[in-house]
């Protein structure tokens, strides 16, 4: 295959070509897994198939793309995982290696935030899966119509210091990349590895020990041992060392031909401590009126609108209400979507309605006190989101989330 034509076929992605599989540099058997249209700063993997002997291969990286790990030689099987992180949106750009049997060019697509609110088809459905399909939120909240009272005139301590406490950017790495999968259960036929169902006796439902304090340390604590899982340091990019390694994007930890979805489970908990976060920042903002509790909450409502506004569009990674969320290797293509029906956004879609009630009214406390954040509008620039007024701020919020949210429910997500 050309260059021109892998450059050629990958800007014609861009036009998802509705109703239509992707079939490009994916169908070379050398391809366990490539990916096709992925947004900025987020993980991907691309697994090859490479006789278990063959020595180190070289990889061409374009600029919009970084490598932070891969599979350690000697290889224990035939296939082979890299790891890289967006960068930078492109139109088209590619990752070549160079296997024994010559070159092999991986073609991508990397969209930005802006490109990801397009307006476009996939398979007849509109996207992004935004209220009002294919229009941009006629207009805004005007009045609070949930909830009563009013902040004390005399600003007290913050009562929501494990929050408060925080920089914004720790607030905001509360989020996890939506690339990687999240279930609620490690494996919910064979327990633990080494101590299997004996971890069900004083617990039956969800026995793991999960630690959701900030920053993140990716680990779940086996509630017999005490041992904590996964073997590799998922939180700094090791994706692959010790004897139970879990690199979430490519399908649990395999331990004895079985899986153990290890980063899954712990993920789906920092999902719920992140949609609890802006709730709990409001509630204390009225009790306390502490300018740190209503920026954290602005904080926290905005990074989920960012996360809410990509799953809009990128639905294979919305947490899907089948095995396949931690069976699956790597990322769904973008084109084998939609995934509307049971398909949850961040959580477990049963959770949702929940986190919809309480966030609104949440939401309707703190709806506005916006203007009383000297700092919220240069955080959200300095995150690349175009904003210049409180006005800016609500949009970006009542758009990106609650009407991502709305769309949502008539979609039977």
């Amino acid at each position: 295959m050309s260059r021109a034509l892998v450059m050629t076929m990958t800007c014609t992605l861009l036009s998802l070509l509705a109703g239509t599989h992707w079939a490009g540099a994916a169908e070379d058997p050398r391809i366990a897994y490539a990916p096709d249209i992925l947004g900025v700063d987020r993980m991907f993997l691309v697994a090859l198939n490479v006789p278990q002997g063959a020595g180190e291969l070289a990889v061409s990286i374009p600029g919009e793309v970084e490598m932070f790990d891969r599979t350690p030689l000697p290889a224990k099987s035939d296939q082979r995982r890299y790891y890289f992180r967006t960068l930078a949106p492109t139109e088209g750009t590619e990752i070549v290696f160079d296997l024994p049997d010559g070159e092999l060019v991986i073609p991508l697509v990397i969209w930005s935030y802006e490109d990801l609110r397009e307006f476009r088809e996939l398979k007849g459905y509109q996207l992004p899966r935004r209220w009002p399909l294919g229009e941009e939120l006629p207009e805004l909240k005007t009045a609070r119509t949930l909830t009563t009272g009013e902040p004390p005139d005399e600003p007290g301590a913050s009562g929501a210091t494990q929050y408060t406490s925080l920089d914004d950017d720790a607030i905001w790495d509360m989020q996890p990349d939506s690339t990687i999968p999240r279930w609620h259960w490690v494996n919910v036929t064979y327990g633990c590895p080494v101590h299997g169902t004996e971890i069900y006796k004083t617990r039956a439902y969800y026995p793991w020990g999960e630690d959701t304090s900030a920053p993140y340390r990716w680990k779940i604590k086996c509630p017999v041992g005490g041992e904590l899982y996964p073997s590799n340091d998922f939180a700094n990019g090791d994706m692959t060392s010790g004897e139970f390694p879990d690199d979430g994007i490519g399908g649990a930890c395999l331990y004895k031909g079985k899986r153990y979805g290890f980063i899954a489970q712990i993920c789906q908990a920092y999902c719920h401590a992140m949609l609890r976060l802006p709730i709990l920042c409001a509630r204390d903002y009225m009790n306390t009126g502490a300018l740190e509790s209503l920026h954290k909450s602005l904080v926290g409502f905005s990074r989920l609108a960012y996360e809410y506004a990509y799953l809009a569009t990128m639905t294979h990674h919305r947490h899907r209400n089948r095995r396949t969320q931690v069976d699956r290797l790597g990322q769904s293509l973008f084109s084998e979507g939609p995934f509307l029906g049971g398909s949850g956004f961040t959580i477990y879609s049963i959770n949702q309605p929940g986190y919809q009630n309480s966030l609104a009214k949440a939401y309707d406390q703190v709806w506005a006190y916006v203007d009383r954040d000297p700092e919220i509008i240069p955080y959200l620039q300095g995150r690349g989101i175009p904003v210049e007024t409180p006005e800016d701020v609500r949009r970006f919020i009542e758009e990106n989330l609650f009407a991502v949210w709305i769309q949502g429910s008539m979609d039977r997500s």
